[in-house]
């Protein structure tokens, strides 16, 4: 063990940020001083943080010269952040090097803020990029001290300098971005949770409101105007920022001025969120225990001035707002009024189910069902949930798009189970089915019954209260006039079986709509007027396994993504594999021909004979066999022979009108036949325009077929095409081919895939949280594969759902499809690499995925991330 420090470290650290060092300063120096193998480390570590902060002293000094309209971004608010670090939690629950990761992370976060020699990226762009540049400056050693030497982090320099990149870009990212980050790192025996540095950066980075980022002389020196007036009015508002002893964070001030007022509440808001996510994030994770107990801001901010600003924020119009939601201006579909009632339903069955299990003295095993009946006038959907207290009903249930889910008292029940409801609108669209709604419901904990009637677009309701209670959940009734429409809808079919014949018409709405939009829910009885599912808990690898389809390869997405289950499905292209086989080169799979480097993907081969061992060169009136792609001059144009003319195809073209019939007939003989390549020269082959016939697509490829015939002409450099195509053994009086159509001047003899771009909406199925959606065109760019089709379910977090449900968000959207796309190079490259195939292949589809990833994406594996991304971009020559 190493001896005690003795050195005046924190004398230094004071000497050098001007002010008594921070807790965690005193923290680390106290583990310093133990004679201990942590104690050894933390000394060492001293040394390296003193460099650090001498060096983002000087950094962080320059943003003001390049950027003076902004707050500043200074050592000061370094130090600020590392100040607020220590109050959120107790150091001692923080191991040496927790406490050395925050320090460096407080440190380094806005350093993206710094321009880089003559730089000229605007300023503004600077700003909302600079965790990301952060994140660059680091992965790059573009930080360095006086000698020029970059920064180095001491004994663990190579997990800060793998970790701080992500810890620091993820203060501008949503919250859902640390989830790349690990929480159970272990280094010389000690704790490494580096999701917990990120989210305690956070946490200070928004909390730092202090004056001293908004220095009153250099605030009358600037004579700011507009927003960056706004902002720094907002600062020098603030008297006193803290955590109090109740938990709550407080903020103290006096402004005078309405728009940096609103500016200030404004940014208390977001503070509010990042409260919220970091108190849900430290209670699931079991993370040590914040100091802050409550996400509301105590805002004692006084006003100077002849104005007021209200807490309260717009009274709506309930009639305007009832309209939207409760109708198909937001929705766009009657049916969506059936999904999320039953959704509802379900969420309140499987939140029921994870309580009931964690009761110790529960004997009766619960199980969760939704039943639905009807009879002349009405419908009914109850389900076994939860169901509703008095409480629930005023806050949530009556409050248009205030989500119980989202909520505080939701939080503290820490269930592994995420709820589909989201916007706390979804019960509204029931609407769309019965212009009345009554409800009835009980806690599944509660011994009152409640009953609830609901007219469209009333804001009045008529509530009842019984001290006893029939049933625990929820009943929603709803008019069934409006249901004999839905069938047009959902496709019911014109005849129906006896037993189907037997229920009614609104019940057979009803489970059709749940065949196809709820595969968690299993009919389990059923009556003449009633049908009663069981909610199962069914995976998706089991409804997968249900619904497989025969193809010839599929891809697992856990295996790549987070939080999202499922299989892309896929065929090879059979039409290159038969014009193969024709040629006679045999393989068996796209692998083969690939290992056997028949062909290469997108490679940089300039000449090579297609689909054949061996191919033809048309010279003057000669066929010249070719076994070297040399002998083939630029200027030809690759044909396609049949070795022999079929009557049928003579027959067709005879008739030179290519109807759909005449062109499948054609197209179904030349598949008969047995081709070979030959190339001929443009120049010759604009002397035989005249006897084009037809544009082919053949194979996925555009060809022009060429039709000559002896009775037709007198042309005698026809008649000699005709011998020389056939051949010296036959002499037919006709003969056809084909002529590769050359859209760019490149050589189109290539035997080589070019990924062209196509977009395609595959007939699959896309569900959120089990519940079916609609999903936005998927990029099908491989020729070489097709019948693509997407088996998928997304319990990812980062995912969202539009205010309907039915589809995502633009920027969710957005990601499932990029990583749809990345999904499929990262398997092909996998297959590839796996076999002894050309590195040509492999690195063109290496840089086409660097082409396509954005490094934001949140949804790919972090070990995929880290082995083919490296500084924002895949890390491929």
């Amino acid at each position: 063990m190493g001896k005690k420090s003795d050195n005046n470290w924190l004398e230094d650290i004071k000497t050098l940020i001007g002010q008594t060092p921070p807790v965690l300063f005193e923290a680390l120096e106290k583990i310093a001083d133990e004679n201990s193998e942590r104690g050894n480390y933390a000394r060492e570590t001293e040394r390296e943080i003193l460099k650090c902060i001498k060096v983002c002293k000087t950094a962080l000094g320059e943003i003001r010269a390049s950027a003076g309209n902004f707050t500043l971004h200074d050592l000061q608010h370094s130090i600020n952040v590392i100040d607020l670090m220590g109050q959120l939690l107790d150091p001692s629950q923080l191991s040496a090097i927790e406490i050395v990761c925050l320090i460096y992370t407080a440190l380094l976060h806005d350093i993206g803020m710094v321009r880089l020699g003559d730089e000229e990226t605007p300023l503004e762009e600077i700003r909302e990029s600079h965790g990301d540049r952060s994140a660059y400056f680091i992965e790059n050693d573009k930080i360095r001290d006086e000698a020029g030497q970059p920064l180095n982090f001491g004994r663990h320099h190579l997990i800060f300098h793998q970790y701080l990149p992500t810890i620091c870009a993820s203060h501008m990212k949503d919250i859902s971005y640390i989830e790349r980050l690990p929480a159970d790192l272990r280094a010389d025996g000690m704790n490494l949770n580096t999701a917990l540095c990120a989210i305690l950066l956070r946490l200070a980075d928004a909390m730092d409101l202090s004056r001293n980022r908004a220095p009153y002389t250099l605030y009358n020196f600037l004579r700011l105007r507009g927003i960056s007036q706004e902002h720094w009015k907002k600062h020098l508002s603030i008297t006193d920022c803290r955590i109090d002893e109740k938990g709550f964070y407080r903020v103290d001030g006096i402004c005078d001025d309405e728009a940096a007022h609103r500016a200030l509440f404004n940014h208390l808001d977001m503070i509010e969120k990042e409260l919220r996510d970091a108190i849900a994030w430290t209670s699931r994770s079991n993370g040590p225990e914040l100091k802050v107990k409550n996400d509301i801001v105590k805002r004692e901010i006084r006003t100077q001035g002849d104005y007021q600003i209200w807490h309260h924020t717009f009274t709506m119009d309930f009639a305007s707002i009832s309209e939207l939601f409760m109708g198909e201006h937001l929705y766009g579909d009657r049916t969506v009024g059936l999904r999320e009632i039953i959704q509802n339903a379900i969420d309140a069955c499987m939140v029921r189910k994870e309580r009931e299990q964690k009761k110790k003295d529960a004997f009766d095993p619960y199980i969760p069902c939704i039943t639905v009946s009807a009879d002349d006038k009405y419908v009914y959907i109850r389900d076994n949930g939860i169901g509703m207290t008095d409480d629930v009903i005023r806050n949530f249930f009556l409050n248009i798009g205030v989500s119980y889910y989202r909520s505080r008292e939701y939080r503290k029940l820490n269930l592994a189970y995420k709820p589909m409801g989201f916007f706390g609108i979804g019960f509204l669209a029931g609407f769309m089915l019965s212009d009345e709604i009554w409800v009835r419901t009980s806690g599944f904990e509660d011994q009152v019954e409640y009953r609830l009637h609901l007219v469209k677009g009333d804001r009045y309701i008529t509530k009842y209260e019984y001290a006893q209670k029939q049933f625990s959940g929820t009943e929603i009734k709803l008019k069934r006039d409006f249901w004999d429409s839905l069938d047009a809808t959902l496709a019911l079919p014109f005849t129906i079986n006896t037993k189907e014949a037997m229920m009614d018409h609104v019940l057979l709405v009803v489970r059709t709509y749940v065949k196809n939009n709820f595969w968690k829910l299993t009919l389990s009885d059923q009556e003449t007027n009633s049908l009663r599912y069981k909610i199962t808990e069914q995976n998706y690898e089991e409804y997968l396994a249900e619904n497989k389809e025969k193809s010839d390869y599929q891809i697992v997405l856990s295996r790549y993504l987070y939080d999202i289950e499922g299989c892309v499905y896929f065929n090879e292209n059979d039409s290159y594999r038969q014009l193969w086989n024709q040629s006679g080169v045999k393989y068996n799979s796209i692998f083969d021909a690939l290992e056997a480097g028949r062909i290469e993907i997108g490679g940089r081969i300039a000449k090579s004979i297609p689909f054949a061992n061996k191919g033809i060169r048309i010279d003057g009136y000669k066929n010249n066999e070719i076994k070297n792609v040399d002998q083939i001059p630029n200027n030809c144009v690759w044909c396609l022979i049949p070795e022999k003319n079929h009557q049928r195809t003579n027959e067709c073209l005879s008739l030179y009108n290519m109807t759909d019939e005449i062109q499948s007939i054609l197209e179904s003989s030349l598949y008969e036949n047995v081709w070979k390549s030959a190339f001929i020269s443009r120049k010759k082959l604009k002397r035989l325009r005249r006897y084009k016939c037809a544009d082919v697509g053949y194979y996925n490829m555009s060809f022009e077929m060429y039709y000559i015939t002896k009775g037709i002409s007198d042309d005698d450099y026809a008649k000699k095409w005709i011998n020389l195509l056939a051949g010296k053994k036959h002499q037919p009086s006709s003969v056809y081919f084909l002529v590769k159509r050359d859209l760019i001047e490149t050589a189109p003899y290539e035997s080589t895939f070019h990924i062209e771009k196509t977009v395609l909406r595959p007939i699959s199925d896309f569900w959120f949280r089990s519940v079916r959606i609609n999903a936005g065109p998927m990029d099908i760019e491989w020729l070489m594969f097709e019948n693509f089709r997407f088996y998928v379910n997304i319990k990812n977090s980062s995912i969202s759902p539009q205010a309907s449900r039915q589809n995502l968000t633009e920027s969710s959207n957005r990601d499932i499809a990029e990583a749809m796309q990345v999904v499929k190079y990262l398997w092909f490259i996998e297959q590839l690499e796996s076999r002894n195939c050309p590195e040509v292949s492999i690195n063109y589809l290496k840089n086409r995925l660097r082409q396509i990833w954005r490094k934001d994406n949140p949804l790919v594996r972090t070990e995929f991330r880290e082995k083919y991304l490296r500084n924002g971009s895949a890390d491929f020559d």
